[in-house]
């Protein structure tokens, strides 16, 4: 199994309907491949962890690399891995706007920072998913 981490910088402003686009395409195109990862944006930049099969993750990454959505695009590691650590997301998001000041990335972050932020991201998230609160709330049983 192959993992590849990059950065690039955003050519549209946070919250652009385009965000929503590259997320949904990401879910679809990565469960079919069976590659799973986490997707951060902040105000100029994207930072992605991407893991799974060798030729769909090259094959998906070459339509990273096309997209006309980022430029100057810098793989900061990539290589192989024994084991996923994003296996329960086709594709996690978060942006800058839902995560704490001091815990933000900058072009300048390693990438053991990248990749521990987008771990604790992912941690959250899913810690708030499985909250019996937002579980009642998704099944339609939270009471007002």
């Amino acid at each position: 199994m192959q993992f590849c981490l990059y950065r690039s910088e955003c050519v549209f402003c946070p919250f652009d309907l385009q965000d929503l686009r590259i997320l949904q395409t990401a879910l679809s195109e990565n469960s079919k491949n069976r590659l799973t990862g986490f997707l951060h944006r902040n105000k100029t930049h994207y930072f992605q962890y991407l893991e799974g099969p060798s030729t769909p993750l090259c094959e998906t990454f070459e339509k990273i690399r096309c997209d006309r959505r980022h430029i100057n695009l810098h793989v900061l590691l990539e290589g192989r891995t024994l084991s996923r650590r994003f296996s329960e997301w086709s594709m996690g998001y978060s942006q800058e706007q839902m995560t704490a000041p001091f815990s933000r990335l900058t072009e300048d972050s390693t990438a053991e920072t990248v990749i521990a932020f987008l771990e604790r991201e992912a941690f959250k998230q899913k810690a708030f998913l499985d909250s019996p609160l937002e579980m009642k709330r998704r099944n339609g049983t939270f009471l007002h």
